[in-house]
């Protein structure tokens, strides 16, 4: 196991702080801790928030996120992986906390939006919904094997304006003219886990902190020495998120 040394430090920490003596004891403990709620994304290129609430409500009690539109919040322990309208791209199983990253963003109808670390997507798809699948995304994922996630989850959702680059933003050529054209940048390290409907426990990684680090250092270095080219970018975003949840 990768950083097996590292995660089992950080266990200990933890025993020791919750004044326990080992990793069982630990599980066994009673715990105050609220159930979370299920929160799921309408896609709203494929369906409507209304139709997924006469359906989900046959079966659950749905409420509509009081934040984040398009968002509903089901009971905790909801299942809905098997779900048809979750297989069939009308639904995705996102955390509030990703969810809430292309809200803030905010892009614009026939907006050129790049996302610069896709993978595994649900950003990706967001960004393409609140723009109604107009104008274009152009998704980079360096990590092959995530950059084929980022494309199943493209299909999954219907968008039809991502284009998907495999490769490290950082060399895109901005003197390439239709970069002068993005108006909007985004960028989540991979390592944040917002875009995963679980809960990650990369905070603990000494390279967690560091990494995102030199991943923003780059990117508004990248911005800078490149403002000719995205002479029209209105809007940067780089995420920190240390825990999403579903």
């Amino acid at each position: 196991m990768l950083h097996k040394d590292t995660f089992r430090t950080a266990l200990q920490k933890i025993c020791v702080k919750r004044k326990v003596s080992n990793v069982e004891d630990l599980l066994s403990e009673k715990t105050t801790v609220k159930p979370k709620p299920r929160f799921v994304r309408v896609n709203t290129l494929k369906t409507t928030t209304g139709s997924v609430i006469e359906v989900l409500s046959k079966m659950h009690k749905v409420d509509k996120d009081d934040m984040v539109p398009d968002m509903l919040v089901l009971p905790p322990g909801t299942d809905m992986h098997k779900h048809p309208l979750v297989t069939d791209g009308k639904v995705f199983l996102q955390g509030k906390a990703s969810c809430m990253v292309a809200a803030a963003l905010s892009p614009k109808p026939g907006w050129k939006v790049i996302d610069a670390c896709a993978a595994p997507g649900n950003k990706t798809v967001h960004l393409a919904a609140l723009m109604n699948g107009e104008g274009s995304i152009i998704a980079c994922e360096l990590n092959k094997e995530r950059a084929k996630t980022l494309q199943h989850t493209v299909r999954r959702s219907g968008a039809n304006n991502i284009e998907t680059v495999i490769g490290d933003f950082l060399n895109i050529d901005t003197n390439d003219p239709s970069y002068a054209e993005v108006r909007a940048i985004l960028l989540d390290p991979s390592c944040s886990g917002s875009g995963i409907s679980t809960e990650r426990l990369d905070h603990l990684l000494p390279s967690y902190s560091i990494g995102n680090c030199m991943l923003w250092r780059l990117l508004l270095r990248h911005i800078c020495t490149s403002r000719i080219q995205y002479e029209n970018l209105e809007s940067a975003l780089c995420v920190h998120t240390t825990l999403s949840s579903s």
